[in-house]
C-alpha cells in the first residue's frame, strides 16, 4: 500500500484520521499514493480563501498574477531534474 498524503491547512501539515483512498497512476493504473479528506478542517480552508487568499489575489493586476505564475514555473523547472529522478518509466513516483 502506498503512503498517505498529508494536507497543508492553516499553516501546518495534517494527517487524516483514516487510511485514505487509493490514487492511481493514469499511465499504469498502479496505486501511487493514498488520499483522504478525513480530518480536514473545511471551515479553516474556506476562511483562508475568503479572508486571505481571495483579497490578496484581488489586489494583484492581471500582469502581476502572470508574473507570479511565471516565477512558479521557474521554480518548478529548477526542480524538474530531482522530480524526474523519482519517477520511473511507468510514471510511478518513488520518494
Amino acid at each position: 500500500m502506498a503512503g498517505l498524503l498529508q494536507s497543508y491547512i492553516g499553516g501546518r501539515w495534517t494527517n487524516s484520521d483514516d487510511g485514505g483512498k487509493p490514487l492511481h497512476s493514469a499511465i499504469t493504473g498502479d496505486e501511487v499514493a493514498r488520499i483522504s479528506r478525513s480530518g480536514v478542517d473545511i471551515p479553516i480552508l474556506l476562511d483562508h480563501g475568503r479572508n486571505i487568499g481571495g483579497p490578496a489575489l484581488q489586489k494583484l493586476t492581471f500582469h502581476e498574477r502572470a508574473s507570479q505564475l511565471k516565477q512558479l514555473g521557474k521554480v518548478s523547472d529548477g526542480r524538474q531534474g530531482r522530480v524526474l529522478r523519482t519517477v520511473d518509466r511507468d510514471g510511478r513516483y518513488h520518494p
